[in-house]
C-alpha cells in the first residue's frame, strides 16, 4: 500500500525513520513530503495525501510549520486533506510525561493549537488513535494497525469478492481472495521526474484506462533516498513506463541515481517503456534496458481530455499479456543466485591460497577436496561458471536461472495443488522478481542496500552455490541472505555424492557455518532452509515447496524493531 507519514520533522526525527523503515520491510510504498522539490511544499504534500491508500499521523507537543498565507500548520493541513478525502487515517499520539522539554512549543498560540489539535485527534470522534513511548514502540504499533487495517478491508470486501468471482469473473483489483501480501497490483507504473515532469505525469496518469491501475511516482535524480520506495513501487508493479523530457533526461543522465534506477528496471521488469516527450530517441544511453520508445509529446501538446492520436497508440502497443488484466492475480517472488562469476572462478583457481588464508585450514581442505574430485572426473569445475552469477550451471547443461523460471512455470501450469501449496499461493501465479547478487551493492550505505535488505524482508528465495560459499569476497554477503528467517535458501552441492558428510559439513567448524545457515538447518530445522542438493530432481522437489512458502512469509517479523540488530548479529556477530 501507499502510505503517507505526516509529522513534525525536528522533534520526531528518529521516530519517523523508525516508521518508514519499518513499513518499507513490510513492503508498503511510504511518502515523505520534506524532500526538496520546486513544488510548493503545501500542495505537494495535499496531492500527496490525497493520492495515498491510508494516512498515518504522527503527533507530540509541536503544532509545526505554517506554509504562508494560512493559519493552520501544514501538519495540521495533511490530517484536514486526509479528513476530506476520507482516507483511512491512522493517529498515534506522544503522551506529556517524559517527552523533552525543548520539543514542546514555546509559543502560547502554537502551544494552544497542538493541544486543541490532539483533543480532536484523540476524542475518538473521526477515528481511533495509540499512544506510543520510543521509536521502536512506535514503529512496532504502526505496522501492527496497518495489518489491522488490511485484515478489516479483506474482511469488508468479501461478499464483494464472492459475488464477482460467481458472476462476471476477476479482474486485476478485483480477485476471488484477500489479497496476497506480495500482489502485482499496479499494471502500469509510470515514473518521471519531479520539478520536470510532473505535469505530464499526471495528465498520462489520468489518461491511462482504469482496468490499467497505474501508479504514478515523480522522484529526484539528484539524490538517491527516493531509490528504495521506487524498488518496493516497482516490486508491486507489472510494466514500468519511464516519462522523458528534455530537460528530465539531462537530469537522469547527470546523476548516478537515474544510472542505478534504469539498472533496477532493467533487473526486476526486464527494462522500461520510455515515453518520449520531445527527446531525440538517439540519445538515449545504450546501456539503457529501454524496451520500446513511444512518443507522447504530441499528445501532451493537444488540448487536455484528447483522445486518439498518440494516446490510443501507446495504449495499444503496451502488451497485454505482460500487463496480464485478465488474470485472477500475480505475485512477484524475489530471488537471487549467489554463485562465483566465471572470471571470480578462474582467479579462485590460480590463487586458492587465499581460502586458507582467509577462511582457514577446514574451508582449504574441503575446497581442496572437492575441486581435486570434479578433476579426478575429467571436469574443469571453472567452466561450470559464467559472465553472470545466474549462468552458474550446478548440475550440467541448465542453468539455475533456467532452473527456477522453469520450477516457476511448472508451478503455474498445475491445475491442482496440494492443500498447502494452495494455501500459501492463495490462487495466485508466480512472476520472478531478480535481485542480483553483487556485493559492492550490498555494502552498507550504497543506494541498493535498503532496496535488498526490504526485498529479504518481504520474503525472498535464494540458490548458492556450495564452492562460492568458499570465495572470500563473497562469503561475508552470502551470509546477509542465510542469516534472514524470511528468506528460503538451498545450497547446491556439484558432486553427487557430496564430498564431505553433511554432519560435518554443518557443524561448528565446517565450512558451512556461515550465517545463521547451521542454526536453521540443524537446530530449528527449518524445511526453508536445504543443504547439499545434489541433483535437478531434488531442486525440483525443494522448490515446489520453498517458493509458496515464500510467497507465505509474514510481515511480523519484518515489522520487529529489533530485527536489523538481531541480523546484523547473525549475518556479521555485530554487538
Amino acid at each position: 500500500m501507499k502510505i503517507y507519514l505526516s509529522s513534525t520533522l525536528d522533534d520526531l526525527r528518529d521516530y519517523r525513520a523508525g516508521v518508514m523503515d519499518a513499513l518499507r520491510k513490510d513492503g508498503h510504498v511510504v511518502v515523505d513530503s520534506y524532500l526538496a522539490t520546486p513544488q510548493p511544499t503545501l500542495q505537494q504534500c495535499v496531492d500527496d495525501v490525497r493520492g495515498c491508500d491510508i494516512y498515518v499521523g504522527v503527533f507530540a507537543w509541536r503544532y509545526g510549520w505554517l506554509p504562508p498565507g494560512q493559519s493552520q500548520s501544514i501538519t495540521e493541513l495533511e490530517y484536514r486533506a486526509a479528513l476530506d478525502a476520507g482516507k483511512p487515517r491512522l493517529i498515534f499520539l506522544r503522551p506529556r510525561k517524559g517527552w523533552p522539554g525543548e520539543y514542546f512549543e514555546e509559543d502560547s498560540e502554537a502551544h494552544a493549537h497542538i493541544v486543541k489539535l490532539r483533543q480532536e485527534l484523540g476524542d475518538g470522534t473521526a477515528q481511533t488513535s495509540n499512544q506510543f513511548s520510543d521509536p521502536s514502540d512506535l514503529a512496532l504499533k504502526v505496522s501492527q494497525a496497518l495489518h489491522e487495517q488490511e485484515r478489516r478491508q479483506a474482511g469488508a470486501g468479501e461478499a464483494v469478492r464472492r459475488e464477482q468471482a460467481a458472476g462476471r469473473g476477476n479482474s486485476l483489483m478485483e480477485p476471488s481472495a484477500p489479497p496476497h501480501p506480495q500482489r502485482l497490483a499496479c499494471g502500469l507504473l509510470l515514473l518521471g521526474v519531479r520539478g520536470s515532469d510532473d505535469a505530464a505525469l499526471q495528465r498520462l496518469r489520468d489518461a491511462m484506462p482504469p482496468a490499467w491501475h497505474c501508479q504514478a511516482r515523480a522522484w529526484t535524480p539528484e539524490s538517491d533516498a527516493e531509490l528504495a520506495t521506487l524498488d518496493a513501487l516497482a516490486a508491486r508493479a507489472r510494466s514500468v513506463a519511464l516519462l522523458l523530457s528534455p530537460a528530465s533526461l539531462a537530469r537522469l543522465q547527470a546523476s548516478a541515481a537515474g544510472a542505478e534506477l534504469m539498472r533496477w528496471l532493467g533487473e526486476r521488469l526486464g527494462g522500461a517503456f520510455v515515453l518520449n516527450a520531445g527527446v531525440d530517441a538517439a540519445a538515449l544511453p545504450p546501456a539503457w534496458p529501454v524496451r520500446r520508445v513511444l512518443p507522447v509529446a504530441q499528445w501532451l501538446a493537444s488540448p487536455a481530455g484528447s483522445l486518439g492520436g498518440e494516446l490510443a497508440d501507446l495504449q495499444a502497443a503496451l502488451p497485454a499479456d505482460e500487463l496480464d488484466l485478465d488474470d485472477e492475480a500475480l505475485v512477484g517472488l524475489a530471488c537471487t543466485t549467489i554463485a562465483m562469476t566465471a572470471a571470480e572462478a578462474r582467479a579462485l583457481a590460480d590463487a586458492p591460497e587465499q581460502v586458507r588464508d582467509r577462511l582457514g585450514a577446514d574451508a582449504y581442505a574441503y575446497f581442496q577436496d572437492v575441486t581435486a574430485r570434479l578433476a579426478g572426473a575429467g571436469s574443469d569445475w571453472t567452466a561450470r561458471y559464467g559472465a553472470q552469477r545466474g549462468q552458474w550451471r550446478p548440475f550440467g547443461a541448465r542453468s539455475a536461472d533456467e532452473l527456477l523460471a522453469d520450477a516457476v512455470t511448472r508451478l503455474n501450469s498445475q491445475p491442482f495443488l496440494a492443500r498447502q501449496e494452495h494455501a500459501a499461493l492463495a490462487g495466485n501465479r508466480v512472476r520472478l522478481r531478480p535481485y542480483p547478487f553483487d556485493p559492492l551493492r550490498l555494502q552498507e550505505g550504497m543506494p541498493a542496500a535498503s532496496a535488498y535488505e526490504a526485498a529479504r524482508a518481504r520474503g525472498c528465495l535464494v540458490l548458492i552455490d556450495e564452492l562460492s560459499m568458499l570465495h572470500p569476497d563473497l562469503r561475508p554477503y552470502a551470509s546477509m541472505f542465510v542469516s534472514d528467517a524470511n528468506v528460503s535458501v538451498a545450497t547446491l552441492s556439484p558432486l553427487d555424492p557430496a564430498a564431505t558428510a553433511l554432519d560435518k559439513l554443518v557443524s561448528v567448524a565446517g565450512p558451512f557455518n556461515v550465517g545463521a545457515l547451521v542454526d536453521r538447518f540443524g537446530s530449528k530445522l527449518d524445511p526453508r532452509c536445504e543443504l547439499s542438493i545434489n541433483s535437478s530432481a531434488r531442486l525440483r522437489r525443494w522448490l515446489r515447496l520453498a517458493i509458496p512458502e515464500t510467497l507465505a512469509v509474514t510481515d511480523a517479523q519484518a515489522a520487529d524493531p529489533e530485527r536489523r540488530a538481531a541480523f546484523k548479529r547473525l549475518a556479521f556477530g555485530a554487538p
